[in-house]
């Protein structure tokens, strides 16, 4: 029995160690991000892309590669259709950020899910990791525990972190952003000199985020834009010389920044500005005097002008211009506390968010700030932003590749995707599938935070009870995430456009509100505060596990399209809501435990209802989702049409990624996306009947494949073919609920032939 209690009193020990702050700082950092990439990714790759989102982002991601264009996204088919005209055309509708982060993946791992996801899935990860150091810098080491428990083990989160959209790489980069602004703003070390290893990082990851744009700028906008003109017709051809140009007189300003910075170390001021301004001399002088000389010899003065900003000499050296000097700035002051740097990160991530969802990556932690700054009235909180030096990253992060595209497609990438796909889609409404109001989104929202949903009531009460002292800290953070959660959830409400996840961005702010207010009923030994709504969160764990159990198809609607495509398997459900009622028992028990007026048995409760719901991240990562994949992806299809068909090398030029087959398949009347995908944009979208009969002719008796919805193989796919091929088509793979994989001609006796079965089920 004493052997009993000494091994208790020993683990007690060692657990109350995670209150204290005095442990190297990586130690806890390494151990969350080791259990967050445990958890999430293991098996990544292992199922397929799901239609249309992950399949349709996908496609243009890979077109970054096949085209080696990284500014001016693309979609379509280059098959040349019964009127002689093509689907390709450039894609204006979503920014850039997860387009790039899908081709950086497919140059490693290649035209596979893995590369797809691997960029959404780290964003995901880093997110947690911030959370985690956001609450130890604010509140303690315990509580950041908590809170990258709870985040990353939120439906909303781990799914959406699995899911190649443009959610996660929006809210991801967002909540590292405002992890950082409120570490500088509140955290406990932000009077701190930084340290070596912070310095590096920060610079290093501006480095990494900028130069690629930069360069990228530098090739992209090298064509002369403006009218004929004599002398940069001399310096743009080829364009390539106007390239190198810019190139060498950027690589003559770093060096002299960079020998303005060493001076500035030696505590050799004179030398250091004299550097500096030589810096800004040696790009901005040579740009002036060809302004000079493109003006003396133009017709059009305006035109021309135009021409001199968007050419790639003077967009680049904007841009390394405003980052030089943030740099400059930074490194330059005797003392850098940790603030100024968090908040240079917070600058980069705002700006990343930005590429990711447009004008809502920064008006979204804009507006939080302001109404913050607002309700507080803490306006000398302005002169603490470090906006003289975070505005010009910001922009250096943000701007290149918008400013690349209006300059490139002017008013069509204008109205498509800041008209129509901004503003629209928030008063109008753009493909428009759910209604309602506030009811709507917390339906969603506790889905999406399950089971910590039960405990949100009592975390918002505890808020908004406790009396909040303006100077501490703790409280000013608490007030921030408040309002995150208020201004997120009022601007997605009133949004006309609704999908179940776009609320999603509420969830960060959430997740970390209610853990904090679970750490906070850790720390006395009576009930919690306030005890009525922590008994009330056992009936609502229960009432959001038995939807979950009679509805199963609820969690993959957190991060799917189309609602209403049922599975229909009744063995499959039963498995599944077993599992459920199972992981939601140690969650149960957990949630009484916190009403135990004992400490011990709290901190048990709350490890407990941590690992019930890690159990549920592990079996809706591995089980969940990749079991119900086959019916919401085209993977198996593909696979197997490209197992039987013949392979043959393709054309000089074709990415060493791509497969191709001596038979060629067809999308017969089929939109979804996946089929691009998978097929590299081999597939021929035949979208009416003059297209397959213009098809037909052009491949006579030769085999040919086409995947299509099971009823339009039964019906008119069968009606439409010519008097010689009647009878002759048949199922080769029927594996996916709602598409079959067809072959015509098809003998009686060809091995490919499947008996064809009445099947209801496919829809």
């Amino acid at each position: 029995m004493q052997e009993n209690q000494s091994r208790f009193r020993s683990w007690w020990t060692q657990l109350a160690r995670y209150e204290a702050d005095a442990t190297p700082w990586w130690r806890d950092r390494a151990m969350v991000f080791l259990a967050v990439a445990a958890l999430y990714l293991p098996f990544l790759g292992s199922f397929g892309l799901w239609d249309p989102w992950e399949t349709h982002y996908g496609e243009v991601g890979r077109q970054i590669l096949e085209r080696n264009d990284w500014i001016s996204i693309w979609w379509g088919s280059h098959w040349q259709d019964a009127g002689g005209s093509q689907e390709g055309a450039y894609f204006f509708s979503k920014p850039i950020l997860l387009k790039w982060m899908m081709a950086m993946g497919m140059t490693v791992f290649g035209f596979s899910e893995l590369g797809i996801r691997i960029g959404t899935t780290l964003v995901a990860m880093l997110g947690v990791l911030l959370a985690y150091s956001f609450g130890a810098s604010v509140y303690n080491r315990r509580t950041g525990l908590v809170i990258a428990g709870v985040l990353a083990t939120s439906p909303f989160w781990y799914f959406l972190g699995r899911q190649a959209q443009t959610d996660m790489p929006y809210v991801g980069t967002m909540t590292v952003g405002m992890m950082f602004f409120m570490m500088g703003m509140f955290g406990k070390d932000r009077d701190k000199p930084a340290d070596k290893f912070s310095y590096i990082l920060t610079f290093a990851w501006m480095a990494i985020v900028c130069v690629p744009q930069i360069s990228l700028i530098v090739m992209g906008l090298s064509r002369w834009r403006g009218s004929t003109n004599a002398v940069m017709q001399v310096l743009t051809t080829p364009p390539q010389l106007g390239a190198g140009i810019a190139g060498g007189l950027l690589a003559v300003g770093l060096i002299l920044l960079l020998a303005s910075l060493r001076a500035a170390y030696k505590g050799r001021e004179a030398l250091q500005k004299k550097l500096a301004y030589g810096s800004l001399a040696a790009v901005w002088i040579p740009l002036v005097i060809l302004l000079g000389a493109v003006m003396a010899v133009s017709s059009n003065h305006v035109r021309d002008l135009n021409g001199w900003f968007s050419h790639s000499l003077v967009q680049a050296s904007i841009y390394s211009t405003l980052l030089g000097f943030a740099i400059y700035q930074t490194c330059t002051r005797p003392i850098v506390e940790r603030r100024r740097i968090y908040l240079l990160n917070f600058y980069i991530f705002i700006g990343l968010a930005s590429l990711a969802k447009g004008l809502l990556g920064f008006m979204l932690p804009g507006a939080i700030i302001f109404f913050y700054l607002v309700l507080t009235r803490e306006w000398r909180l302005l002169s603490r932003m470090e906006l003289l030096r975070g505005i010009p990253v910001f922009i250096a992060v943000t701007f290149p590749w918008y400013a690349a595209m209006l300059i490139r497609h002017g008013n069509g990438f204008w109205n498509r995707f800041f008209v129509h796909d901004h503003f629209k889609r928030l008063a109008a409404g753009v493909h428009q599938i759910d209604t309602g109001s506030f009811e709507h989104f917390m339906k969603w929202l506790g889905y999406g935070l399950f089971p910590w949903t039960a405990f949100v009531p009592a975390a918002l009460v505890r808020l908004v009870s406790t009396p909040a002292l303006e100077k501490e800290d703790e409280s000013r953070a608490n007030l921030m995430l408040f309002l995150w959660v208020m201004i997120a959830f009022t601007l997605f409400t009133l949004s006309s456009t609704k999908f179940h996840h776009y609320i999603f961005p509420v969830v960060p702010a959430l997740a970390i509100l209610c853990a904090v207010g679970l750490a906070r009923c850790l720390d006395d030994e009576a009930l919690p505060n306030p005890w009525p709504l922590f008994v009330l969160a056992i009936p609502i764990m229960l009432v959001l596990s038995w939807d979950l159990v009679m509805e199963p198809q609820s969690l993959k609607n957190l991060f799917t399209y189309k609602y209403d495509r049922d599975w229909h398997n009744a063995l499959w459900d039963k498995e599944f809501r077993i599992t459920i009622s199972l992981l939601t028992l140690p969650a149960v028990l957990g949630a009484l435990a916190l009403l135990v007026k004992n400490r011990r048995a709290k901190v048990i409760g709350l490890i407990a209802i941590v690992l019930a719901s890690a159990g549920l991240a592990v079996f809706s990562l591995n089980v969940y989702m990749p079991r119900i994949s086959s019916i919401w992806s085209q993977k198996g299809l593909w696979d197997y049409y490209y197992e039987v068909c013949t392979r043959t090398d393709g054309p000089p030029g074709t990415h060493k990624f791509k497969r191709i087959c001596e038979e060629p398949i067809v999308a017969f009347k089929l939109n979804w996306r996946g089929e691009t995908f998978y097929s590299q944009n081999e597939v021929i979208p035949i979208r009416d009947d003059d297209d397959f009969t213009h098809f037909l002719s052009q491949i006579e008796d030769r085999e040919f494949f086409g995947i299509m919805e099971y009823a339009r193989y039964r019906g008119e796919f069968q009606r439409k073919l010519p008097q010689s091929l009647k009878g002759k088509a048949c199922i080769a793979w029927d594996g996916n609920q709602k598409f079959v994989l067809a072959k015509v001609p098809c003998a009686p006796d060809d091995p490919l032939r499947k008996p064809e079965v009445n099947n209801s089920r496919k829809r």
